[in-house]
């Protein structure tokens, strides 16, 4: 037998005021006169003897009935567990504190129920035993092993987090933690064990005793707007642009009339209602009517309860008010291409030779043009390629007397064909590829008398590696105008020069200017316009710092001044966001008083998904492990404590205290000498 508080026995002592009553009390004489003693001699023997007797067993039960008193207030258990190795316990506790924590138990929150449920597994340990109290945060503190005391200050301090890790991460970290030191190694899980989370694997281990503590919600209800994206990757300006967005009904219940809504430079108006049954995902569009360039800022909110994190979705992204064009040239440019440009809105055109390059430039034009060059440099080739993978774009008419040597160096290295020699022979382009971006929603209708380019000479070309999409085709399906995506970028690829002597395309305003436009906004994919905390933490600007001192400040709606980690990776800085941003909302990335981009973060939709494992789903998933489930807390406690400490005896105990000292007055009473 062992006891929970063994100082206690100390109390013992106290079984001396028994005696010392029965010593000096009991002793005590009292004289009564007879008139004649000499025939009370042998009542007298008899009646000292039953008094001894009575005397003793009142000083038994009082002394028994002290000794169970202590050794109730001792608490004394009998240990079913097997004799462990070690005197001290090593023990890590990972409590779930994610937003779906925030889901009702029967009793209060389950993020409330999962600290009661630590509080009572590091209390139930000894006081030299030592403890790890991790959460979904993954804090420097966390990370060692403190006393009982402090560890049950750390479950406190314990609040809802937006960062979610796995089980098996947080297993992990524990594992690392708790194994630097000799001990007896206890590890307690205590979560919803939501699926999307729950990916245990190697649980049987011997260093290690691993226990699971399952809490489930009363209901599973929760509605999300898990995504959103436009149609377009480039959003216009004074008319319509579709913007699709996600909801889903993650409950196990159909639901009625949730209301949309959207807010657009602070003014909120409802976008409508929808019905969705369990489990069901719509995909639903808003139109978005942009009136103004720069930074946008939109939010959609659904209205559900009480799950609310993934309620608003945060986006931002940018249109931009100048387009920068470069033109390469060999000597004058063409006038065409020149007049087509500059009828573009929102264009700047800037014009080099090819004899003399920026090259540090290149980064801050969204399209290059290289007009009818002979020959491509080994220096721009390299430019051009490095620029292409980050996203620029280049159309590229080649010269009558092109190098083509030169060419094939620049277009195999990326992938992009070769090109073979001139047929000079006239040709009139009769496709025109209007599901591509280029000329998507352009025309209202393509008719067959539309005029097609037509050219006199072009020419061959062997595709690559990458394969390419017709823009412009001949009759004998060879391209005219072919693009090559190239990572980030875009490369145009003509096959005749865009000389007016060989060809009439950049005098068809019809089909040039806007190709030349849509070239100038082609994005290869959609950019992220909302990110999400824990799964988007890197994140690129394109910006220049002037000092190496300059620092990047990430400003938040709620006055938030975060300052990330940041390094800078050519004409880019690459922000490193990982454990920075805890609130959701649109971001301001500032460069001393300058604007450089917005990031709108939102609550990382994976803990949307309320679905987890049953209590006999964990036990057939995991019939190795020792899992804790009880019906309330005061079960709990009774279990738990029993089950670590053993089969405790303290009422017994004190149902035997009270049991003497009604045996002390009963003889006292009713035992007449």
């Amino acid at each position: 037998m062992q006891f929970l508080h063994p100082w206690f026995l100390a109390a013992l002592g106290t079984l001396a005021i028994p005696i010392i009553i029965h010593l000096f009390y009991f002793r005590r004489f009292k004289k009564v006169y007879f008139s004649s003693v000499r025939f009370l001699k042998e009542v007298k023997d008899e009646t000292s003897a039953r008094s001894k007797l009575k005397n003793l067993l009142v000083l038994i039960a009082r002394l028994l009935a002290l000794a169970f008193l202590v050794m109730a207030f001792a608490q004394p258990f009998v240990s079913k567990k097997t004799k462990e190795k070690f005197a001290k316990t090593q023990v890590g506790l990972f409590v779930d504190n994610s937003y779906s924590m925030n889901a009702l138990s029967q009793e209060v929150p389950l993020v409330t129920l999962a600290k009661q449920r630590a509080r009572t597994v590091v209390e139930s340990y000894n006081v030299e035993d030592q403890f790890m109290i991790l959460t979904h945060e993954f804090a420097g503190k966390q990370f060692r092993l403190v006393p009982q005391e402090e560890a049950l200050s750390l479950i406190d301090e314990i609040r809802p987090t937006p960062a979610v890790h796995t089980l098996e991460d947080a297993l992990l970290k524990i594992k690392y933690t708790i194994s630097k030191n000799e001990g007896n190694k206890h590890i307690y899980l205590i979560s919803d064990f939501q699926q999307s989370i729950t990916d245990l694997t190697n649980v049987v281990d011997s260093n290690y005793n691993l226990h699971l503590i399952p809490l489930q919600s009363v209901q599973e209800k929760n509605l999300s707007i898990d995504s959103a994206w436009f149609d377009s990757p480039t959003q216009f300006l004074n008319r319509p642009n579709l913007l699709k967005y996600r909801i889903r009904n993650f409950g196990d219940q159909p639901v009625q009339d949730a209301r949309i809504s959207l807010t657009q430079n602070n003014q909120s108006k409802p976008i409508g209602l929808v019905n969705l049954t369990a489990g069901e995902s719509k995909i639903d569009t808003a139109q978005i009517m942009l009136t103004q360039p720069g930074w946008q800022n939109l939010q959609l909110e659904v209205t559900d309860y009480p799950i609310q994190f993934d309620d608003k979705l945060f986006i931002s992204f940018q249109v931009k008010d100048k387009i920068n064009i470069l033109l390469i040239a060999n000597g004058i440019a063409d006038e065409n291409l020149q007049t087509a440009i500059k009828s573009l809105p929102s264009v700047n055109l800037a014009i080099q030779q090819s004899n003399n390059i920026d090259y540090k430039s290149l980064s801050q034009f969204q399209l290059i043009i290289l007009d009818d060059l002979n020959n491509i440099s080994t220096g721009l080739a390299n430019e051009l390629t490095s620029n292409l993978k980050q996203g620029l774009n280049v159309l590229v008419f080649p010269g009558i007397a092109a190098d083509l040597n030169s060419y094939n160096n620049f277009c195999t290295n990326l992938g992009a064909g070769t090109f073979a020699a001139f047929d000079k022979k006239q040709s009139t382009a009769s496709y025109i590829n209007t599901n591509e971006f280029i000329f998507n929603d352009v025309f209202l209708r393509v008719t067959s008398n539309m005029k097609l380019p037509t050219v006199q000479g072009k020419y061959k070309r062997v595709k690559g590696a990458k394969g390419e999409e017709s823009i412009l085709a001949f009759p004998d399906e060879t391209n005219l105008i072919s693009k090559i995506k190239i990572d980030n970028g875009s490369l145009y690829l003509a096959t005749s020069p865009l000389n007016s002597e060989y060809s009439d395309l950049s005098k068809n305003a019809e089909i040039f200017v806007p190709m030349i436009y849509r070239m100038a906004l082609n994005k290869n994919q959609n950019e992220k316009i909302a990110l999400f905390i824990g799964n988007d933490q890197n994140y690129e600007i394109s910006a220049q710092k002037k000092s190496p001192d300059d620092v990047i400040h990430l400003i938040g709606t709620t006055n938030d001044d975060l300052i990330p980690q940041q390094r800078t990776l050519g004409s880019k800085i690459i922000l490193d966001v990982t454990g920075a941003i805890q609130n959701a909302g649109i971001y301001s990335a500032m460069l001393k008083d300058s604007l450089i981009a917005k990031l709108p973060f939102n609550f990382n939709r994976k803990e949307s998904d309320l679905k987890t494992f049953t209590m006999d789903e964990l036990k057939l998933k995991y019939p190795d492990l020792d899992i804790i489930q009880a019906a309330n807390s005061t079960a709990f406690d009774s279990y738990f404590k029993s089950n670590n400490k053993g089969t405790t005896y303290w009422k017994w105990f004190v149902i035997a205290t009270l049991l003497f000292l009604l045996i002390e007055s009963l003889l006292l009473r009713f035992w007449k000498l």
